[in-house]
């Protein structure tokens, strides 16, 4: 859960994972008799949304949602999955700039095993954009600290390099 201002109205708005994995928030009103309004980011299906944190990702001025999801696969080894096995993922959501728009995805791994749940927005390497610290476990030695470098280009291209030499397998994004 997350206390935080996605509606710009400069009253903190709560964001939370609901039940099945949905990453949504809700828009404080302005009138505290007046119903809080639910909204969704997104999910990350097959895999089981559980961890979140919100940084102005992308530079445009308003904040994005960086998301982790649980593996349920072997922790020991990587072993055979099927395609709809919930693994570990790391994606992260841009918002739209318009409360009632759509939030779009954009997928940056998805591992056999990985427990991501934890990440702290900070500019660790002091180039001006946001980059990310977190936690994984129950990957048995993959366990740990991580951190996921932004690093700009002209025109967006995915990549994701990995630090270890050996690491869980890597799956393809469904």
């Amino acid at each position: 859960m997350a206390f935080v201002d996605l509606s710009g109205d400069e009253r903190l708005d709560l964001a939370t994972v609901e039940f099945g994995g949905v990453l949504v928030w809700l828009g404080q009103p302005a009138d505290p008799a007046d119903s809080w309004q639910l909204r969704p980011i997104g999910r990350l299906t097959p895999d089981n949304l559980v961890g979140f944190a919100f940084a102005d990702i992308d530079g445009d001025g308003d904040l994005d949602a960086m998301s982790g999801a649980y593996s349920r696969s072997g922790r020991a080894e990587d072993g055979e999955v099927e395609p709809d096995t919930p693994l570990g993922r790391l994606a992260w959501f841009e918002n739209p700039g318009d409360i009632d728009g759509e939030w779009t995805r954009h997928d940056i791994s998805r591992r056999k095993r990985g427990m991501f749940d934890s990440f702290v927005a900070r500019d660790l390497d002091g180039d001006g954009d946001v980059d990310f610290a977190g936690t994984r476990g129950n990957s048995a030695e993959f366990d740990g600290v991580f951190w996921l470098e932004q690093v700009r280009t002209e025109e967006p291209v995915a990549a994701f390099d990995q630090a270890r030499e050996t690491e869980s397998e890597q799956m393809p994004l469904p």
